[in-house]
């Protein structure tokens, strides 16, 4: 992971930095910017990097300190955000016309989101921040001049971390240094010694656990796994294989789950992969594919909340929350945490209940 400097510029000939928490170039005209005490921390990086996870934790981290925190990011734009999705799925627009709903879709949030937080002190984390318009920008051959200029009413953040990920099986890591970090991981749970890192030492230390007591179970996530399965199926599988025999030896007392953006599910069904013995593949993603999934989406963001007594006052409300967090069921979960947190700090009226109305702020 690597951060950049605190100053920076959108102009490619430019040697002079922009202060953190101004405009990049000329700005919103009706809102000036003067010495906001807020600040933004823009994450960057690309899919499954783990953007979310680190601004979960970092969030956390923050409001344990003290500060006050909102989030924001890409196509998120109560204004935008359906427009941009229709689009998508049409696939009828052409390169600048994106770019200007992107353009739209970043002005909307910082104008009603981004600078009234900065101006009450709030902290900002931004999931993806102008950076990734302007990548894309550029790959799709849009001019680069342009797109900067573009951007010139964007504040340059105060922070930017840029997360990057040596994925196992990628040109940093060969497969077969999975064994190390299973290793790892086993030995930070006490199981196992530190050893060499061998597919051998830790089959060992895993076989040896399990037959110390007869009820011990291991159930193993492997995140981000594309790299890794690409690179099996390219040697014939030779870790996976072993992975799987482990799991047939032990009666399932060991179980390993891959997760992964798209060879998890592709590997599946490739020949001769031992991903067909450990089970059918299960695509976890938005819940907003079909009106089924929609219906379960919308009980996620009711239900659990009815539960801890409280009801929507608008049925709106629900829709507007899955619109926020892009229908993403994990990020279902954090918001309604959070909210319920919030609540749990507020004074209620004696004897009003059970169930409290959620209205818009």
């Amino acid at each position: 992971m690597t951060t950049s400097s605190s100053t920076s510029s959108l102009a490619e000939d430019s040697s002079t930095p922009v202060r953190p928490g101004t405009y990049y170039g000329h700005g919103i005209p009706y809102l000036p910017i003067e010495n906001y005490p807020g600040r933004i921390i823009a994450i960057e990086g690309t899919d499954g990097v783990g953007r979310s996870t680190q601004i979960r934790l970092l969030r956390e981290w923050l409001e344990v300190q003290g500060y006050g925190v909102i989030e924001t990011g890409w196509t998120r734009s109560e204004l935008m955000q359906p427009t941009i999705e229709l689009a998508k799925a049409s696939n009828t627009l052409n390169k600048l016309t994106f770019m200007l709903l992107y353009a739209t879709d970043f002005a909307d949030r910082l104008e009603k989101e981004i600078i009234p937080a900065l101006k009450a002190g709030f902290i900002v984390l931004s999931d993806r921040y102008i950076y990734t318009a302007i990548a894309r920008a550029g790959v799709r051959g849009v001019d680069r001049t342009w797109i900067r200029n573009l951007y010139g009413f964007a504040l340059a953040p105060h922070l930017v971390f840029y997360l990057k990920i040596d994925e196992i099986g990628g040109q940093a890591w060969p497969a077969a240094h999975l064994w190390r970090e299973i290793g790892m991981a086993l030995f930070a749970e006490g199981i196992g010694t530190k050893g060499d890192g061998t597919a051998e030492h830790v089959v060992g230390a895993i076989r040896n656990w399990l037959a110390a007591e007869p009820d011990r179970r291991i159930l193993m996530l492997l995140d981000e796994t594309d790299a890794f399965l690409a690179a099996e199926s390219r040697t014939g599988f030779p870790n996976l294989g072993r992975l799987k025999d482990l799991m047939e030896e032990s009666a399932r007392r060991f179980k390993v789950v891959f997760a992964g953006l798209h060879n998890v599910r592709r590997m599946a069904r490739a020949p001769n992969s031992p991903l067909v013995h450990l089970g059918d593949p299960i695509c976890i993603g938005p819940l907003n594919t079909s009106a089924a999934s929609s219906a379960e989406a919308r009980r996620l963001v009711t239900e659990p909340m009815r539960a801890a007594g409280f009801d929507y006052e608008s049925a709106e409300l629900a829709w507007d929350i899955l619109a926020r967090v892009n229908h993403y069921p994990s990020l279902v979960q954090v918001f309604c945490k959070a909210l319920l947190e919030g609540l749990g700090n507020q004074p209620r009226t004696v004897g009003a209940g059970p169930r409290w109305l959620l209205a818009r702020a």
